[in-house]
């Protein structure tokens, strides 16, 4: 995707109201990385961050789950969710 095309999906977000139709891409890490909610505008691709849950370098750094629970939540009750596409933390010994 051309820079300027991602760019101007970031433009004018003010404009996204309660009640816009929207999809939103989860990308989950319990402990090393980052936590991220990311909604999408359906009518014209405008992008804008739900939650993000960055590792703040401590050994014990873990992403509060209850809090990504309430920002999901909350999305559902404020704007027309269509999709969620989503790429969970599932630890090893649970695939097993």
């Amino acid at each position: 995707m051309p820079k300027a095309v991602w760019a101007a999906c970031f433009d004018d977000l003010d404009s996204i109201q309660p009640r816009d139709q929207i999809a939103i891409g989860f990308d989950g890490s319990l402990y090393d990385d980052a936590t991220a909610l990311v909604g999408c505008r359906l009518k014209d691709q405008k992008l804008f961050v739900l939650g993000l849950w960055e590792h703040d370098g401590s050994d014990d750094w873990e992403v509060d789950t209850l809090e990504v629970d309430a920002v999901l939540f909350k999305a559902f009750k404020e704007y027309r969710v269509c999709w969620v596409y989503a790429d969970p933390y599932l630890p090893l010994a649970r695939c097993h």
